[in-house]
């Protein structure tokens, strides 16, 4: 017996093959890791640069506010990470996927922590545990935006 995506099969039933839905090469996994590595730098300038505009302009009377709105923006974020990296792979069922999703949303926030160093702003905002959570739940929405 084989285990196949619509339940257990006999060997002959489970050799006739897989749809291409399942099918994902190491190329393909190569191009869309290439992209996703390319979008998730963009993401970071633009959501320092947002960060920046938000330190520098408004009036930040209550910095636990600010960190509370920090990391809702970065939990957001996890939404439409998921969704670029659902429509690069074009919609594709894979594991490998949901990894590609989480090292997405990690390198964007990891990216943004470089450019925001850059633009002088204080790191402290990055490693506090209200924009952990917010990062968390960003990499959870955007690997469950890639689920099989």
């Amino acid at each position: 017996m084989n285990q196949t995506p619509v339940g257990i099969k006999c060997e002959k039933c489970a050799s006739i093959g897989k749809p291409q839905i399942l099918i994902l090469s190491k190329t393909n996994i190569l191009l869309i890791l290439i992209n996703s590595i390319f979008i998730s730098i963009g993401l970071g300038l633009s959501l320092s640069l947002f960060l920046w505009i938000i330190w520098n302009f408004l009036p930040t009377s209550n910095f636990q506010l600010g960190n509370v709105f920090f990391a809702v923006v970065i939990a957001l974020l996890g939404s439409q990470v998921g969704e670029i990296i659902k429509k690069i792979s074009r919609k594709k069922i894979n594991p490998k996927i949901r990894i590609i999703a989480a090292f997405s949303m990690f390198l964007t926030w990891f990216s943004s922590i470089i450019f925001s160093n850059f633009l002088s702003l204080p790191l402290g905002i990055y490693f506090n545990i209200i924009n952990l959570i917010g990062l968390g739940i960003g990499t959870y929405i955007a690997m469950n935006k890639n689920r099989n």
